[in-house]
């Protein structure tokens, strides 16, 4: 038998407070925003790219701090590896990606930038 055990994300995930005509207050955009990079740095500096990073994806606990998760897409690669997979959400994916092009773990670092867009307008695009 195999047991997983989860952290209890008891605060849902930040879709759930984004609102859609204004986004985030920006120190809670910030806030959120610093708390994803880090966890995005922690898996790259393992050599992990997520790719598929989204509201939806990043979970609270009890203290409203964001929790990464849905590791689905998720792979490890060496140092200058590069991968041709079209993975993720569309919205949320890097022009590599969609145009089925070699991407590396800047695939991730666009991700933040739609994210940070997004937590500040309530928009993911234009």
């Amino acid at each position: 038998m195999i047991y997983l055990l989860l952290e209890y994300a008891s605060n849902g995930c930040v879709f759930f407070y984004i609102d859609s005509r204004t986004g985030l207050p920006q120190q809670l955009a910030l806030r959120f925003f610093y708390q994803t990079a880090l966890a995005i740095q922690y898996l790259h500096h393992r050599n992990i790219i997520h790719r598929d990073l989204k509201p939806e994806n990043l979970l609270f606990d009890d203290n409203f701090t964001v929790k990464l998760c849905d590791f689905g897409w998720s792979c490890e690669v060496e140092k200058d590896e590069v991968r041709t997979s079209v993975c993720g959400t569309y919205e949320y994916m890097s022009p590599e990606v969609v145009f089925e092009r070699r991407h590396d773990f800047k695939v991730d670092i666009w991700c933040l930038g739609i994210l940070l867009y997004e937590f500040l307008t309530g928009r993911v695009t234009r």
